[in-house]
């Protein structure tokens, strides 16, 4: 059939994609929604972390998927664009999809990213240990310091340019232990760290 010069399924294409956004949009606010009860209740058992950006090549799956299976605690906000083609083969890259702690909120404006960083209680940015990315130096670090949260890194050249606002870790136990060192800052963010990532721009 056609309506408006125009085949229905093309309609239906449209629709699929504003469904898509709602429901990506009700995610996220139902995540808040929780993280807000928990922050009301004090419960600080929970660790919330966040990483913003490229969700492809450059980051270690395997990490990841080692850290989320020993951490059941963990909620693992991935905000940005996921690039399925470049890791549809790797195994560890499917385990993190399909973990249930890991939750995929695609891409976000920066006050969106801004927000749910306010929920966390750490940021992290897990790439992986090799030479393209031992020499980047991840802004989003102190998007993260700004609004008082750490970020647990691995052992990478460039993110030592903003020690203060960086925990290093070597492997998945150093990252839990990391991460669980970190448990309950979304309650207490640090102000000095505010205040020296401000300073940096």
């Amino acid at each position: 059939r056609v309506q408006l010069g125009k085949p229905i399924a093309g309609f239906q294409l449209g629709q699929r994609k504003l469904v898509w956004m709602v429901t990506e949009i009700t995610k996220a606010q139902l995540l808040c929604r929780q993280l807000g009860r928990l922050k009301e209740a004090g419960k600080a058992e929970e660790v919330i972390a966040v990483s913003l950006g490229h969700l492809g090549w450059r980051t270690d799956w395997g990490l990841l998927r080692a850290v989320s299976e020993r951490m059941p605690e963990l909620v693992l906000l991935l905000v940005g664009a996921r690039h399925d083609e470049e890791c549809r083969e790797d195994p560890d890259y499917q385990a993190c999809r399909a973990a249930p702690n890991l939750l995929w909120l695609g891409e976000r404006s920066d006050e969106e990213a801004a927000r749910l960083i306010l929920c966390a209680d750490v940021g992290i940015v897990p790439f992986k240990v090799e030479p393209f990315n031992d020499a980047a130096l991840p802004y989003r670090i102190l998007k993260y310091a700004r609004l008082g949260r750490r970020s647990v890194t691995p052992e990478l050249a460039g993110v030592r340019t903003w020690e203060r606002a960086v925990i290093e870790a070597a492997d998945a136990d150093a990252w839990v232990a990391a991460l669980r060192g970190q448990a309950g800052a979304r309650t207490r963010p640090d102000l000095e760290l505010r205040e020296w990532a401000l300073a940096q721009t």
